[in-house]
């Protein structure tokens, strides 16, 4: 199915992690398909100038809710992925897809670069900023490693890898940025 059908099709049911880009403008706008930012200010499933926010760690989505969940470069960026990935697992019904990109290190584990205390971010390390369009500069708090895999079969998921072809990381500024398939068994 390609991008732009999804709308011709109301019993699948889409979330999508950002409000604009190409995959947006491809999917184009329709009643099963939601798009939403994160603002830290404004509580999940609330509004901020027309635009739906949505927290990862805490989806306002009912359980078994969607058919497909897609979010790009966004789990780096939670204090708390596995959250994360729980709660996409659990608004997800039985097969549905949750497809994402991070950036992905096949040589080591998976790294925290903060530790919480007294619910502060404390950095590990020098703090690693990502450009955002909304927001500026966000800090990485993970950098994904080879135990992804264990993680998300862990937790119930089916797991599949697509690389990108060298041409595309040149085209795109991609590099170091894997693309996950994964779906609720």
């Amino acid at each position: 199915m390609r991008l732009r059908d999804f709308g011709l099709h109301p019993e699948i049911r889409v979330f999508n992690t950002v409000s604009f880009g190409p995959i947006v403008t491809a999917m184009g706008k329709h009643d099963n398909i939601t798009c939403s930012e994160y603002f830290d200010d404004i509580p999940a499933g609330g509004h901020r100038n027309g635009v739906r926010c949505e927290n990862l760690e805490s989806l306002s989505f009912g359980n078994d809710d969607l058919d497909l969940v897609i979010s790009e470069d966004v789990f780096e960026h939670l204090e708390d992925y596995k959250k994360g990935f729980r709660e996409v697992y659990r608004v997800l019904r039985r097969g549905g897809v949750h497809v994402f990109s991070v950036p992905f290190y096949f040589d080591r584990k998976t790294e925290n670069l903060f530790t919480f205390a007294e619910g502060k971010a404390v950095p590990l390390c020098p703090i690693e900023f990502h450009g955002d369009p909304v927001r500026g500069r966000i800090p990485a708090y993970t950098r994904f490693g080879y135990d992804l895999f264990d993680l998300l079969s862990g937790l119930g998921y089916g797991v599949r890898l697509d690389m990108a072809q060298y041409e595309d990381e040149l085209r795109f500024a991609t590099f170091n940025c894997s693309t996950f398939v994964t779906w609720k068994k």
